[in-house]
């Protein structure tokens, strides 16, 4: 067992970081919801807090087939490593957290990977068509920058890398719990980091902060419709519908 592995196994098992691990989707207050009185469409009237909902000009998710293909993608490498499962259910969505060390290196610049989530639909789209999930991968660089990516799921039979996750996945609101002898690989679960489309865009939930940079991969991850209608079942419908474009740039990936 490698000096590093220790480390991160100690850091999963202490979980006193737990505080660092949403960025996304850290938002608990009871005042936005995905439907009803505090949905989608009233988030940025709810809270002036929360009014770049409604005010914001790099909003996410979007359609990404609107990608420009004139321009460039980021250098990516992505460095994530084993832990024990954390998993707990905020109410919104089903998150996974990872306080290990998991990072990846974005120009150069290095973002630490906080948790990764379930959206169902996916929230982002390709030419007007959304897929069966997303995952978002979370991360944060040292100055407070966020770094997300996004991977599409599709119906296509049985993902062994989630079926732990999904075999822990609390049916309803609950508090993050540890599960020592569950170990998973989140370098497992992100397909590889060789086609993405690249934009800079926001949070998808409440306050929908900006200066997100955001990558959405190409290649959609199968998930058995099982699995699907587990993760599903648990959360609702949580995907926010995509945003105005407003002349942004959308980098496709290289033909």
């Amino acid at each position: 067992m490698s000096g590093r592995w220790r480390a991160g196994l100690a850091a999963g098992l202490a979980f006193g970081m737990l505080g660092l691990a949403s960025a996304e989707a850290e938002n608990r207050a009871p005042d936005w919801s995905y439907t009803g009185p505090g949905g989608v469409e009233s988030w940025a009237e709810i809270n002036p807090d929360y009014a770049t909902c409604g005010m914001g000009q790099q909003q996410s998710p979007i359609d990404v087939g609107t990608a420009d293909r004139t321009g460039t993608l980021p250098e990516v490498k992505v460095d994530y490593l084993p832990l024990p499962l954390t998993i707990l259910h905020n109410g919104r969505t089903v998150e996974v957290v990872v306080n290990n060390g998991s990072r990846i290196t974005l120009d150069g610049q290095v973002y630490e990977l906080l948790q990764f989530h379930f959206h169902t639909p996916s929230e982002h789209m390709v030419d007007g068509i959304a897929f069966a999930m997303e995952v978002h991968f979370v991360h944060r660089a040292a100055g407070g920058g966020l770094a997300v990516i996004g991977v599409l799921v599709k119906d296509g039979g049985l993902d062994p890398t989630l079926a732990d996750v999904i075999a822990h996945t609390p049916p309803a609101s609950a508090t993050a719990q540890t599960y020592p002898d569950v170990v998973i690989d989140p370098s497992r679960i992100l397909p590889p980091m060789t086609s993405f489309w690249y934009y800079d865009g926001s949070l998808t939930t409440p306050p929908c902060s900006e200066g997100v940079r955001w990558m959405v991969q190409t290649a959609a991850k199968p998930m058995s419709l099982e699995q699907i209608a587990t993760l599903a079942g648990a959360m609702g419908r949580n995907a926010r519908p995509a945003q105005p474009v407003h002349g942004r740039r959308v980098v496709a990936p290289n033909p």
